[in-house]
């Protein structure tokens, strides 16, 4: 059996701010792993989101509106900030500005203010429709479900060979989330390290194929092909043993400090990149360590000033009232109100 040292045992706020700075590496090189993280950040949130609406007491509403202010306050302000800094350089400000400033359809959108605020669209299309289809998918068989879950993807890539990129595309990244908060599978540290060599071998072995460098390399192009999407996504979701594992270890204030901040330095990085590079086009090593080290330190301020007083008041304000059972929650109607146990 495989053991992991007790000083190694990441909280699942770690992995997110390791996973934020693999994706500003990915900015700041030709490295292409941006995505990927990206998508183990779905499983993760399938994990939390999934967890936080099982112990939910409150309105359907409710619950949306609380997970829609964990997110857009700070995509706000960073937003505004960002549309300030290429007023002042004289760069491109979208036209279609306030769209710019919405989440719902910014997947989908060319125009944006925040280059990785397309994730933040399909996580609130995830928040929003958890609450609506959990109590109906209770009332299917299993297979029943996985069927609908097979068809959901199935028309998610449709939809996104089409340009409407939806969270339907990235379903097995949030199901496989969702189903660990389920099943409440707690993957042993073997089980979690085999995920980890399984992952690297795959890489690897996409390293090896002229074809699959894609996968690991940018080759210019923003946005990536149907293929290599949907090359990361199963790459990705090989890890989802270790992510079970992340998810149940404990977590002290600075693991929950480190969670927090990576959703601030994952936002604020790509405007440091853009308006540095705009200032110093020479590049090199020294400008990225200097983007890298920029980054880091506007994000402990943003969180420290912008996010975390935001999250307060919503916590103060959508405190969730009387937490059920967990065994009741499948009986638990779909209602605009309180919910409780029949």
């Amino acid at each position: 059996k495989v053991m992991l040292s007790s000083s190694f045992r990441l909280g699942s706020g770690a992995v997110r701010l390791l996973l934020a700075a693999v994706v500003v590496v990915s900015h700041l090189s030709a490295i292409n792993l941006g995505r990927p993280a990206v998508m183990i950040f779905f499983m993760i949130s399938g994990f939390w989101v999934t967890r936080a609406w099982q112990e939910w007491a409150g309105s359907t509403t409710g619950f949306m509106a609380s997970r829609f202010l964990r997110i857009y306050p700070l995509f706000l302000f960073v937003a505004l900030a960002n549309a300030l800094l290429l007023f002042v350089e004289g760069a491109h400000v979208p036209d279609e500005f306030g769209l710019a400033l919405l989440l719902p359809g910014l997947a989908s959108r060319d125009k944006t203010l925040l280059g990785v605020a397309w994730s933040l669209d399909i996580e609130l299309q995830f928040y929003l429709a958890l609450p609506l289809l959990a109590p109906l998918l209770i009332h299917l068989r299993r297979a029943e479900v996985w069927l609908l879950a097979l068809i959901g993807w199935v028309v998610g890539i449709g939809l996104m060979s089409a340009g409407l990129v939806t969270a339907l595309f990235f379903l097995p990244a949030f199901a496989g989330g969702a189903w660990l908060a389920q099943s409440r599978w707690k993957a042993t540290d073997g089980q979690a390290f085999a995920s980890v060599l399984l992952f690297m071998a795959a890489g690897a072995g996409l390293a090896l194929l002229p074809l699959a460098r894609e996968v690991l390399l940018k080759n210019g192009i923003e946005t990536p092909n149907m293929g290599v999407q949907l090359t990361h996504l199963g790459w990705s979701v090989l890890l989802l043993p270790a992510v079970a594992w992340s998810v149940h270890q404990y977590s002290s204030a600075q693991d929950r400090w480190a969670g927090d901040l990576s959703f601030s330095l994952y936002l604020v990085h790509t405007p440091v990149i853009t308006a540095m590079a705009a200032l110093m086009p020479a590049g090199g090593l020294a400008l990225k360590l200097a983007m890298l080290l920029i980054s880091a330190v506007l994000a402990v301020a943003l969180h420290r000033w912008v996010d975390l007083p935001a999250e307060l008041w919503r916590r103060a304000h959508f405190r969730n009232p009387v937490p059920i059972p967990p065994a009741a929650i499948a009986f638990a109607p779909l209602n605009s109100g309180h919910k409780r146990p029949n």
